[in-house]
């Protein structure tokens, strides 16, 4: 999982990370990403970051985290 993500560069770089581990025999397994929202610019660039990696899974939403970044009410 990879928190707090903001922005499609965010997996670009994991990715890139991760495809560079792979090349070693030992780490040789396939990985996957999975990314937490949990700002309003990362809600805002939702769609740039799912399209990102071919290795992002999934999306989780920081419910708190984003509502606090907004200003929301907390009884919202």
């Amino acid at each position: 999982m990879l928190p707090k993500v903001q922005q499609a560069s965010d997996i670009v770089a994991l990715d890139l990370l991760l495809t560079r581990s792979n090349a070693t025999p030992a780490w040789a397994w396939p990985y996957r990403i999975e990314a937490q929202i949990e700002t309003a610019r990362g809600l805002i660039n939702v769609e740039e970051i799912c399209a990102a990696s071919p290795r992002l899974e999934s999306i989780v939403f920081g419910r708190l985290t984003s509502r606090f970044d907004r200003h929301a009410r907390d009884d919202d």
